[in-house]
């Protein structure tokens, strides 16, 4: 079998090309560059060879499309590969040995040699069965891609040379995968390569010296850690998430000190981090100075690499180049298995310049073993791979720019193509009936002639009959006099039509297109924003913003009166009532008057007397769960979880005492009765007398719900009180409380049933 293998002619090419020792560090590119002319000449194609950096050479063969003025098709790899160690493999790594079995042996089999050898034998079929496609083909080797292409690729995207192409659309490496799927990558994370530097008190190893750099470097390294975890737990949590799809982070080096006896000045920290899409860069810097001002003084940040934020290559009808990746697959029955990369390809480099880019190796089936011991491809898949290419380099080559709109098309896509459609109708309708008033020739498009040279339409010359009407041969007056400009001036500028921006799904109209979007996401479901720290997504940016504050402990909005600051604009604006006396929520049964709504809700439960929450130690029942907090804490001195709430214990007499309690006072309060701490944590008052909710009233009473599902989708953003589980009868506030209970505890159940209050 492997001769058979050997005979193959794009065989021979392939192994001639792995056995090119083009290995990490210090490469001669040399021999790569005299086989790609020899590649180039064999198929009849021009070869260039640019070189940015002194023996760091980029070859490009060119195939001219039928029309050189559409954007090219750019089919990346890279010549260089890493370092071996050949004690370990079984074959020698750069022998390009096959075995009975058919696997090609040698570094860079999956590394990116065989993507390149598969490009050209692509276009060597494509030539051989007389195709000419009508996009130029760019055929691109780069060098040192495995050291970070920084004087490769990076470089030569900014150049006169590479604008020349005139490059549209880009395919570069993707990689192996081991069951039936091929994987696609549409997007790169972003690497941060950071030296955090701390600097101390240096003196001799017997002493416990303050402010010393290594108390600073460890609590550098466990906020740094910490976060590793989270991610890690997040990855772990969702089978669906791919190690491109979080926050990669890892300590790679310490560094520091000149003897075991001496306690260093400074010791510095090195960390590896690939940011996921998803994160806010500016965020994620703030986070880590902020790490740094908490250590202490005298710790810097030092870039040793910091990729920009790059967006992905869109995957939808926005995207034709992808419209045409993607019907090419459907019919060679391709399952496409879309991710982010979880390293750092070229194309991050091609994307970062407006150049749409997929990473695609047709290896499935396949173990991945880049940068591996003993690191192969199997010949078949290999062969295989190129028909492949042949199918998808002439689809997405052959988009012409008349080819219309694509075939498939997203819903909210469409309602933009209804709204420019309707445009062109009244733009074309106007046009023609401002040519009538003037008397101006009606363009040929507008009107239709062609059916009368329709041979399918008959020819009727019959006069029924003549006109009485005698036609004058004075031409038409089409000179109008202007108005004057005092009357003009007088009547004022026409207003401009208001635009409409309505959904098309429920017909809900919006100020602006941004909104707009917006809102079309709570139809479709779609959450673009993810948050770095834990697995919450939002439908918009600024609600992510707010979220993660939660996280950082970031308060940027602080009240002018009592100092007092708020991660959210609208907790302030709500705060502020308190000092202005603001009370715009009034009850209907008894015409008290609160701040905010949620006071509101907690007050009408008091008139519907419902008490969902009992204690399990002494039966005691109440209307909220605060007031079984406060019960827990006096009669069974149960300390609640929540920090703000108590900083210190309590003894076991009767009365608590409560110490350094956050009620908003500074210095915190001691109180000796925990009754005395109940007015400062609701700033309520008893109110006694509660009259009861009538029953005649359809508007309180109680509202059965299916699923927590449909809760939210028929009441978008209504806040619900004294809902009970169904499963194990524990009562709620509110219903987002109740279903993060019931997703938590009874995740097996499919539906829950409450009693909600205030509903129509």
């Amino acid at each position: 079998m492997a001769a058979n293998y050997e005979n193959n002619p794009a065989i021979a090419n392939f192994v001639e090309y792995l056995r090119i020792p083009s290995v990490q560090p210090n490469i001669n590119y040399d021999d790569c560059i005299t086989f790609l002319r020899k590649q180039a000449n064999g198929l009849a194609l021009a070869v260039k060879v640019y070189e940015l950096v002194p023996r760091k050479p980029i070859v490009v063969i060119t195939w001219p499309g039928k029309n050189p003025s559409l954007p090219s098709i750019l089919l990346n790899s890279h010549m260089d590969v890493v370092p071996v160690f050949e004690n370990s493999w079984t074959h020698p790594p750069f022998s390009g040995h096959i075995d009975k079995d058919g696997k090609i042996f040698a570094r860079g089999a999956q590394d990116m040699k065989c993507v390149g050898i598969q490009y050209l034998e692509a276009i060597r079929k494509l030539q051989q069965s007389g195709v000419q496609l009508k996009r130029t083909l760019h055929v691109c080797f780069v060098p040192d891609e495995e050291i970070g292409g920084h004087d490769g690729m990076a470089k030569f995207v900014h150049t006169k040379e590479f604008k020349d192409l005139n490059v549209g659309f880009a395919l570069d490496e993707g990689m192996a995968n081991p069951n039936e799927e091929f994987i696609l990558f549409n997007g790169e994370r972003s690497i941060w390569q950071i030296h955090v530097h701390c600097t101390g008190q240096p003196g001799h190893g017997s002493l416990l010296l303050p402010n010393n750099a290594g108390e600073k470097l460890r609590y550098i390294i466990d906020k740094f850690m910490d976060m590793r975890t989270e991610q890690k737990k997040i990855l772990e949590s969702n089978p669906k998430l791919t190690i491109g799809d979080v926050t990669t982070i890892n300590l790679t080096q310490i560094y520091g000190g000149v003897q075991s006896n001496v306690v260093p000045e400074k010791l510095t920290a090195v960390f590896d981090i690939r940011l996921a899409v998803t994160v806010n860069h500016e965020e994620f810097e703030k986070m880590i100075n902020k790490w740094c001002n908490e250590a202490g003084e005298g710790i810097s940040i030092e870039f040793e690499q910091r990729n920009p934020c790059v967006e992905c290559t869109k995957l939808d009808a926005t995207n034709p180049y992808w419209v045409a990746f993607k019907a090419a697959a459907d019919e060679l029955k391709l399952k496409l298995d879309c991710r982010i990369f979880p390293g750092g390809t070229d194309s991050r480099y091609v994307r970062d310049v407006g150049i749409p880019a997929l990473g695609f190796s047709p290896m499935n089936n396949t173990p991945v073993l880049l940068h591996d011991h003993d690191e192969f491809l199997k010949a078949d898949i290999f062969l295989k791979g190129i028909d492949i290419y042949v199918k998808l380099i002439s689809s997405v080559a052959n988009i012409s720019k008349d080819d219309g709109l694509p075939e498939q098309m997203c819903s909210n896509c469409i309602y933009k193509l209804g709204i420019a459609y309707h445009f062109k109708q009244t733009c074309e309708s106007a046009d023609i009936r401002l040519r009538q008033y003037l008397g101006l020739r009606i363009p040929s498009k507008y009107n239709d002639a062609s059916v009368a040279t329709d041979p399918i339409v008959p020819t009727h010359t019959t006069i029924i009959r003549k006109c009485k009407c005698k036609l004058s041969e004075q031409k038409r007056n089409t000179n109008y006099k202007r108005k004057a400009e005092a009357e003009k001036l007088k009547r004022g500028p026409k207003p401009k039509p208001k635009q409409i921006h309505a959904c098309y799904q429920c017909d809900k109209q919006f100020r602006c297109q941004a909104q707009l979007e917006m809102h079309v996401r709570t139809h479709t479901g779609d959450k673009p924003y993810v948050c770095m720290y834990c697995p919450r997504r939002f439908t918009q940016k600024h609600n992510l913003t707010i979220h993660v504050r939660i996280h950082t402990g970031e308060k940027p909005f602080q009240c002018e009166v009592c100092s007092k600051r708020f991660s959210a604009q609208g907790n302030l604006h709500a705060h502020l009532k308190i000092h202005t006396g603001q009370r715009d929520h009034v009850c209907n049964l008894c015409n008290k008057s609160f701040i905010t709504s949620s006071e509101l809700t907690r007050h009408m439960s008091k008139h519907r007397g419902i008490k969902n929450f009992k204690c399990d130690l002494c039966g005691a029942a109440y209307i909220h769960a605060r007031d079984l907090k406060l019960h827990k804490l006096k009669k069974h001195q149960i300390v609640p979880q929540n920090p703000k709430m108590l900083n210190d214990g309590f003894n076991n007499s009767n009365n608590i005492d409560i110490i350094g309690i956050d009620v908003g006072k500074d210095p915190p309060i001691s109180i000796k009765d925990v009754n005395h701490l109940i007015p400062h944590l609701t700033n309520e008052k008893p109110e006694p007398n509660m009259p009861a909710i009538p029953e005649s009233n359809p508007s309180l009473l109680s509202y059965e719900h299916k699923s927590v599902k449909e809760i939210f989708h028929q009441y978008p953003g209504k806040v619900f009180d004294a809902h009970n589980c169904a499963v194990c009868g524990e009562g709620f506030d509110y219903i987002t409380a109740l279903a993060q209970h019931y997703l938590h505890r009874h995740k097996d159940h499919d539906t829950i049933q409450s009693k909600s209050y205030g509903l129509p």
